[in-house]
């Protein structure tokens, strides 16, 4: 099947015997009738135009301005003719340079599926997927299908850490006996790779809970990561306080006596001639002569340290935020059915700080509870109560099988001490549906409502109340290439509940699509293909855009030593080089890696953010280990 979620490049190369000279700087070359349709642009979608690679623009000017000012400006000029001019205004048919015509297209792709039902404890799920295919994680749907027990549920990829709790936090990432430095800098990289760069997720509080920021939102600013580093540092039993000025947040930790500063956001720590921790002070005092990232020693970019920690700034030192506790540990009533989009993240919880920038990628996801309604009460009402972990950016009752004398009334609000607030309810023959959105936009972020309908007759096919919510897909388990793992754990909702019959089970579903491309690079034995996460790339200059290599992948291969190749849709892109500045003038597939960071550009210089590939990379095994770097 076609899926126009996600597409692949194709195109056509321009031959030189069909180039003729227009005047001035244009040019004018016969293209075939299979882009006769497409306007000029460069949304990933429309028609582009490539000089070696590198992509030529604006696109749709005016044809006087191509023949006048050249420069790489170019149009559509008929259903099969591009007029054009090369980047330095040369002849393109003598300075030997290839010019192509590109578009995209839908992907031909196989949906594929995996289920398995758990049952209570905790239990490995193995989904086995094609090995030599690119893959895109589509959904993930939890079913209670037990008539009678209310469960709570939540999973991991295996090998990754625990973050539906605090203390599953610390359990994941500290071991017995550690040092309250090791402690630190253990939760410091923890925040620093699970956590992603950019505009604040949320005012106030709400983002600075270390479980919300990484599993709920999955991104913030600097302060967000501060205050939750500095909790999760206080909880382990090490002092901690935050340190802010005009332009950053950092945190320090007490160790041996001494403040010692960590920075999640930057993903750095420093360190003096003698080897310690720096202090915040020891910055502001260019005494740090040593910069690390999690996976170990970087260059210490003065530029970007000079801007960041400016002299002089002056410094406010505050006591950790003390939001109230977040588990994300979702409750599945008896007939539930939760969805996880990975795809979809059009609803949001827009309660932000800070003015999101033109051009805001998807760093979410959204999914849908359904609940079906409980019996009718004395006034023949009946009512539906959702307490959930994620932000309900949605809510919506759906009415089936009506009679055609039902008077219908619905309600919602917040919890038992709000007020009801009447929902208009929609009808149509023998269905029917009341949509609490305009509620929900005037009101504070909710994690739990309670709907009531009343007028509903005795019998009916089906009464549910569907929630939609925001998380972050980056913490859930995915399917990617290859064998895929996640470690399950189902819980009695109550505690001590005690029940005679057997528990039915949860019943999970993981569905992917396939490409119908094949990789066109081996992997190397014990290596895997892991998947860069679209929502995280972010624009870096020119033609290139920084991404994080997977944060499940082992450390020593997160500088990129361990990487093969870089894929785009299945094909290897490259070459890689040494120096971003190349990648960010040449584009062209080309990569480098600065410290933890991937900096590539996309194939054809469209923006990887949108333009529907799917980018990979291929890893050898962990050095000295024989065991994949990641998955």
């Amino acid at each position: 099947m076609l899926d126009d979620r996600l597409r692949v490049a194709v195109g056509e190369t321009l031959a030189v015997d069909r180039i003729v000279r227009v005047g001035g700087f244009a040019y004018s070359a016969r293209i075939g009738g299979k882009v006769a349709g497409l306007r000029d642009g460069g949304d990933g979608r429309t028609l582009r135009l490539v000089e070696d690679g590198v992509p030529l623009g604006p696109a749709g000017a005016l044809s006087a301005d191509v023949v006048a000012t050249g420069g790489g400006r170019f149009n559509h000029e008929t259903a099969t003719r591009i007029l054009f001019s090369a980047s330095d205004n040369s002849d393109p048919r003598r300075n030997g340079r290839t010019y192509r015509v590109q578009w995209d297209e839908p992907a031909r792709v196989f949906p594929r599926s995996g289920t398995r039902t758990i049952g209570l404890g905790t239990t490995d799920v193995a989904v086995e997927v094609t090995p030599d295919r690119p893959v895109s994680a589509r959904r993930l749907i939890l079913e209670n299908v037990d008539a009678e027990r209310a469960v709570r549920v939540w999973g991991r990829p295996a090998g990754t850490p625990d973050l539906t709790t605090r203390d599953a936090i610390l359990a994941s990432v500290l071991r017995p006996g550690m040092t309250d430095e090791e402690k630190a800098l253990a939760l410091w990289a923890a925040l620093a790779t699970w956590r992603h760069h950019d505009v604040a997720a949320a005012a106030g509080l709400e983002a600075s809970e270390p479980v919300k920021l990484l599993g709920v939102y999955g991104f913030g600013f600097c302060n967000d990561v501060a205050h939750g580093l500095a909790a999760l540092l206080v909880q382990a039993g090490v002092r901690a306080r935050v340190v802010a000025w005009d332009r950053h947040t950092v945190v320090e930790a007490r160790i041996d006596g001494r403040w010692r500063l960590l920075d999640a956001d930057l993903e750095r720590i420093y360190r003096t001639r003698s080897g310690q921790l720096a202090s915040v002070a020891d910055v502001f005092a260019r005494r740090a002569t040593a910069a690390f990232a999690p996976a170990g020693e970087v260059p210490l970019d003065r530029e970007r340290f000079d801007f960041a920690y400016p002299r002089g700034a002056n410094r406010t030192y505050l006591r950790p935020l003390a939001p109230t506790e977040h588990a994300l540990r979702p409750v599945l009533e008896p007939g539930d059915t939760a969805v996880f989009d990975f795809d979809r993240g059009e609803r949001f919880v827009d309660r932000f700080s800070h003015e999101r920038p033109d051009g805001w990628p998807i760093r979410f996801g959204n999914g849908t509870l359904s609940r079906a309604f409980a019996a009718a009460d004395r006034d023949g009402c009946r009512v539906a109560r959702v307490e959930w972990p994620y932000p309900i950016v949605g809510a919506r009752i759906a009415l089936h099988g009506l009679a055609a004398d039902d008077a219908l009334a619905a309600r919602v609000r917040g919890d038992g001490a709000d007020e009801w607030q009447d929902l208009r309810v929609e009808r149509v023959a023998r269905e029917a549906s009341a949509d609490a959105a305009v509620w929900l936009a005037r009101g504070p972020i909710r994690y739990g409502l309670e709907a009531r309908v009343c007028g509903v007759g005795t019998y009916r096919s089906s009464i549910r109340l569907e929630v939609a919510f925001q998380f972050a897909p980056r913490t859930l388990p995915r399917v990617g290439v290859g064998p895929s793992t996640s470690v399950w754990n189902v819980e009695d909702a109550a505690r001590g509940a005690r029940t005679g019959k057997r528990f039915a089970g949860v019943r999970v579903t993981q569905e992917w699509d396939e490409l119908d491309t094949p990789l066109d690079v081996a992997v190397p034995p014990g290596g895997t293909v892991a998947n860069l996460e679209r929502s995280f790339f972010s624009p870096d200059d020119g033609l290139g855009y920084a991404a994080r290599l997977p944060a499940r992948i082992a450390p020593a291969a997160r500088s990129g030593a361990a990487v093969v190749a870089l894929l785009e849709n299945g094909r290897s892109l490259g070459p890689a080089v040494a120096s971003k500045d190349e990648v960010a003038a040449r584009g062209g597939g080309r990569f480098a890696f600065d410290g933890a960071r991937l900096l590539f550009s996309a194939s054809d210089g469209s923006d990887p953010r949108t333009n529907g590939r799917l980018y990979s990379v291929v890893l050898a095994p962990a050095p000295g280990t024989g065991v994949p770097s990641g998955g």
